[in-house]
């Protein structure tokens, strides 16, 4: 009886994951990576509902599951390919041998390390931190999935054990649907995106990688010169790009405490090409994009603990525009070495020297 009930309760989720990824409107729907790797989880929802179905009539028939186990081999290999194809989609990958499983974990492992670094290159903030977050757990679910699924096919007459994999596996294509569900709106970072002009400028040209100038919208065009000289001369009808940089990064309303961040709206706002932004960022400040707004948000926690000593650590985080106590807390130990009341207590320190 345990086992019917586990059985026709998975059968019951999996109709209920099918209806989600195909008619449950989220921000993942506007995003063509995202659409296609909610149909591979309504696709393994189905055979699972299927195969669960199937199982259920058996038991009320009094036939032994286990000596049909090996019809399970197709239908999990089936759903280690889509599944794995659904990961490799969320973290923007473009793999296409995902029909070698083998292979197919050694990409994901690996693409998912690669997805991490360009959404660092590409944005700050919440929405750095939930595309972190995909590229951790979506992994982590396919490599538990593939798990359970592999020892279920290995042990088979332990009907005990194979009743647990079977509500764990069900478990794990649910928490699959979460993560989809809670997608951020938007596109999945491309670094192609970084090739784009800004809406401000939409004729602005792209500089070269490795230099520092643009062109200013309405001025004469001219070459783009080399870092070490736009610093000292830039050319007539081209403004200094560090210069832009250092007045975005002095403007009174502190635009990089904004919550969510991308490299497209930072160019958009200093009516630079983000091709060129990132350059700068890359090989001037020597740090990816993520890296210099937690940077510069950290100097304005500086700021703020030396004008108001006893701002905890909520006031910090809601002033300088990180989401969360982990998140400031792992900024400030990247940028200082200290925690935040290390750093407190450093910064009061030295206050009279600072008078």
């Amino acid at each position: 009886m345990l086992q019917y009930s586990i059985y026709l309760v998975r059968a019951a989720i999996s109709a209920i994951v099918v209806l989600f990824m195909l008619f449950v409107n989220t921000g993942s729907f506007g995003n063509p990576d995202y659409r296609r790797a909610r149909v591979g989880v309504a696709i393994a929802g189905l055979l699972d509902f299927y195969m669960d179905v199937w199982a259920c009539w058996m038991i009320v028939h009094d036939i032994e599951i286990f000596r049909f186990h090996w019809i399970w081999i197709p239908v999990y290999y089936a759903e280690w390919t889509i599944l794995g194809y659904c990961v490799l989609r969320l973290i923007g990958s473009r793999f296409r041998h995902f029909w070698f499983t083998p292979l197919l974990i050694y990409r994901i492992i690996t693409d998912s390390r690669a997805y991490r670094a360009k959404v660092d290159d590409l944005y700050a903030g919440s929405c750095n931190e939930k595309m972190h977050g995909l590229s951790y757990s979506s992994p982590a679910l396919f490599l538990a999935y593939f798990a359970l699924t592999l020892v279920d096919l290995l042990i088979v007459e332990d009907m005990g054990l194979d009743d647990s994999i079977v509500a764990l596996s069900g478990i794990v294509i649910v928490l699959f649907t979460i993560i989809i569900l809670n997608l951020p709106p938007g596109t999945a970072p491309d670094a192609d995106v970084i090739d784009a002009s800004p809406a401000s400028s939409p004729s602005a040209p792209s500089p070269l990688p490795g230099t520092m100038s643009e062109t200013v919208p309405g001025a004469a065009t001219s070459e783009s010169v080399p870092e070490t000289a736009a610093a000292a001369s830039p050319v007539p009808g081209t403004v200094n790009l560090e210069d832009r940089v250092r007045e975005w990064e002095m403007r009174p309303d502190r635009p990089f405490c904004a919550e969510s961040l991308s490299l497209l709206t930072v160019a958009d706002q200093m009516r630079v090409t983000p091709r060129a932004l990132s350059n700068y960022i890359n090989y001037v400040r020597m740090v990816n994009f993520n890296a210099w707004i937690n940077e510069l948000r950290v100097g304005e926690i500086k700021r703020i603990i030396r004008d108001h000593p006893d701002a905890d650590i909520a006031d910090l985080m809601v002033a300088s525009g990180f989401s969360s106590r982990t998140s400031i807390s792992r900024a400030v130990k990247a940028a200082t070495g200290l925690s935040i009341t290390a750093l407190k207590s450093r910064l009061a320190s030295s206050a009279p020297e600072n008078h």
